[in-house]
């Protein structure tokens, strides 16, 4: 067991210091074909790099899951955070290579770049892993599916001023961000303590908005 936590401690702080690698947004190669075999190379790479957090069944709970804040995606629930698809929409297939490619900084998710890391995984492999995960939820399969149709439009950036600077802060005052991540931003609101995710209860830690270099995504 001591071996065991050991190896995982280990294995954690390497992920968390090769999320600062980042990947490209998008592939530098054509996008590989969804197939059968594509999508059973990408079982056997799931099961070699993916399940020992998220589970043969792709359900959150694999070996190390226990040992994790937050815990490993449950790919069965079809709910996924980092997209560029309207919420409760599933994401498209860019966002989860994105995803994969990057990692997700401040938490045990790598970077998965195979030009990044030296045990990475390469485009081709990626996508098949990708194929593979999309097995766990149904609606991937469904042949109406289209969440390209659900891309959210980003408005242009606005530069940032005195007037728009005061204009976020009044946002943040009406759409009851503090609530959550304190009036300082600092993660620590009034309800902060009470908050649990969908999936299992776990609890959420707001985000300390004062640490911008461990944003997750956008």
């Amino acid at each position: 067991m001591k071996r065991f936590l050991a190896l995982f401690l280990l294995s954690t702080v390497y992920c968390l210091l090769s999320t600062v690698i980042y990947a490209a947004d998008t592939p530098a190669k054509t996008k590989l074909q969804k197939t059968p075999e594509a999508v059973e190379k990408g079982k056997l790479i799931y099961y070699k790099r993916c399940s020992f957090c998220h589970g043969l069944k792709g359900d959150g709970d694999g070996p190390a899951a226990h040992q994790m804040i937050p815990r490993p995606r449950d790919f069965t629930k079809g709910l996924y955070k980092f997209r560029t698809t309207n919420s409760g929409e599933l994401p498209t297939d860019e966002d989860l290579f994105r995803t994969i490619s990057r990692g997700i900084p401040g938490t045990p998710m790598q970077t998965f770049d195979s030009d990044k890391i030296k045990n990475g995984l390469t485009e081709d492999e990626r996508w098949q892993v990708i194929y593979y995960i999309q097995t766990f939820y149904h609606d991937f399969a469904d042949p109406e599916f289209d969440p390209y149709k659900q891309v959210v439009k980003v408005a242009k950036e606005i530069p940032s001023s005195p007037e728009s600077i005061e204009k976020g802060k009044k946002i943040f005052k009406e759409m009851k961000c503090w609530e959550c991540h304190g009036d300082g931003g600092k993660g620590n609101g009034p309800n902060a303590p009470k908050l649990k995710d969908k999936f299992r209860s776990d609890p959420i830690l707001p985000f300390d908005l004062t640490k911008g270099w461990r944003y997750k995504a956008g």
